[in-house]
């Protein structure tokens, strides 16, 4: 506005055409003032607009960098329990597996055979021998089909009708050798929890 008093000129005593011709002056001096202001006012708030828009950006930046933060602190964790259930998987899985095949080698006589004599072969046979077998195993050692090595003491065999088919234990006087299935099974799952622990495992 200062601009404008400037410019301005107090007439008196002017021709009706020369007040008309100040006035249109005045007029034209105002356009270009509201132009220069609008064109500043736009340049401001535009300066404005771009550094919010910064703040934001970088307000979004810094949120998302924390949430990043945050799953990165998280991953070790999630890949524990990845683990952990990945490991619990692997040892149902292999014992399952095993499983079947103690019940395959239950069924073969021979391998029972092989078993029974490798594990005397390894005892003291001076000593007392007590053997456990399945009743249908018995009848496979009274029939022939199951046959064991001599001794140079004599086996005193009996019968456990809770044994499952194919495993069998051997009592000393100085042990018990438990080669059940149920033994092995439960050795094999140790062994394999000591591989993969499983938290609250029993």
């Amino acid at each position: 506005m200062a601009q404008i008093i400037k410019h301005c000129h107090v007439i008196i005593d002017t021709p009706v055409e020369t007040v008309t011709h100040q006035e249109e002056s005045l007029e034209t001096w105002t356009e270009k003032d509201k132009a220069l202001y609008w064109d500043q006012a736009y340049h401001e708030g535009y300066e404005a607009g771009v550094l919010k828009a910064q703040q934001s950006i970088t307000q979004e930046l810094d949120d998302l960098k924390e949430q990043l933060m945050t799953l990165v602190v998280a991953i070790p964790d999630a890949i524990e329990k990845a683990r952990l259930g990945l490991s619990s998987e692997i040892t149902a899985v292999v014992t399952l597996i095993i499983q079947r095949y103690f019940i395959e080698q239950a069924q073969d006589s021979k391998a029972l055979e092989k078993q029974i004599n490798r594990l005397l072969h390894e005892v003291n046979q001076q000593q007392n021998i007590t053997l456990y077998l399945h009743p249908r195993d018995i009848h496979l050692l009274q029939t022939g089909a199951l046959q064991l090595n001599k001794t140079q003491n004599p086996i005193t065999i009996k019968t456990d009708e809770v044994m499952a088919l194919g495993g069998f234990i051997i009592k000393t006087a100085h042990g018990v050798f438990d080669a059940s299935v149920e033994r092995q099974l439960s050795q094999l799952k140790d062994y394999l929890l000591k591989l993969y622990p499983v938290e609250n495992s029993q």
